[in-house]
């Protein structure tokens, strides 16, 4: 099931504005303070908010309650992908991340950065994946038959064998 909503969050992600802008934020504060900086309770939630503009230059300016269940849909959206691991948690863990998810993330990054990916993995960044385990991300992205890797004036470069996603089996379940 985890596997799933890390697929489907990429989505998410790229539908709505004041999430990727939260998810980025979120990011930056993992880069900046570790595990620590995932922290979803309310309050931090809310502060992060009030730092976005919309493209037209407006601020978020919701009713509290309204506020209120975003942060609630945020964090729902956070334990499903595996970042909160109760329904009472508040402060956020690396995520674990299936072979599936890992290859849909690494897309994402290789088709918004190309070859230079691997320097700036955007769907690793998304999913929570601090530095430290990039090396054995990619690795299991090397290690993957619809994936090659090289290496080149000893940078290691890895990219699809073919267009991005054409590993992926068409989805013939629920959703």
């Amino acid at each position: 099931m985890r596997d799933k909503a890390q697929v489907l969050y990429f989505y998410l992600l790229e539908d709505d504005p004041l999430v990727t802008y939260t998810v980025h934020r979120y990011v930056e504060r993992l880069q900046e303070s570790g595990v620590e900086g995932l922290d979803f309770e309310q309050e931090t939630v809310e502060r992060l908010l009030n730092e976005f503009h919309y493209d037209d230059g407006s601020e978020f300016d919701y009713a509290e309650s309204t506020t209120r269940r975003w942060g609630e849909g945020l964090r729902s959206v956070m334990r499903e992908i595996g970042v909160l691991d109760t329904q009472q948690a508040l402060q956020g863990n690396i995520p674990n991340l299936g072979t599936t998810p890992l290859l849909v993330a690494s897309g994402f990054s290789w088709e918004i950065h190309g070859d230079d990916w691997l320097s700036q993995p955007t769907g690793w960044h998304y999913l929570f994946q601090s530095e430290q385990y990039w090396d054995s991300l990619a690795e299991r992205v090397s290690d993957d038959p619809n994936w090659e890797a090289s290496g080149i004036h000893g940078e290691l470069r890895i990219q699809p064998v073919d267009d991005t996603y054409d590993w992926a089996e068409p989805w013939e379940g629920e959703v």
